[in-house]
């Protein structure tokens, strides 16, 4: 949902169907459900030691009078429908996505206490 990274997208789209490379589905994950946007946002705020209600910088806006924060809320972990629903328009990222996911082998650590002892 940020225009410039949907122009990106459409340049490297381009680029891989140009030279028979792969893509897969991918979203920027910073919190876990859709409803902790708010809460990272005010991380942020803390973090930085800015207010919440100080507007967010965003391309073509700088200064002093902004703070850090994300264009949306979208940055959540998403569920298998909802990237299947994102990337309606491009199934062959789903399909290389779950090649992906194929190709990863379980394990178990060897070590069962992870405690420090000093």
């Amino acid at each position: 949902g940020i225009p410039e990274e949907e122009k990106v997208n459409e340049v490297l789209l381009e680029f891989a169907h140009k030279y028979g490379v792969k893509y897969f589905a991918a979203n920027n994950t910073y919190y876990n459900d859709k409803g902790d946007a708010k809460a990272h946002d005010i991380l942020l705020c803390v973090k930085d030691g800015e207010l919440v209600e100080k507007p967010k910088k965003y391309i073509g806006k700088r200064g002093r009078e902004f703070r850090y924060g994300f264009p949306n809320d979208e940055f959540y972990l998403k569920s298998p429908e909802e990237m299947k629903k994102l990337f309606a328009d491009l199934p062959e990222a789903i399909i290389c996505t779950q090649e992906i996911v194929d190709k990863c082998e379980a394990y178990k650590l060897g070590q069962k206490d992870f405690s420090c002892k000093f």
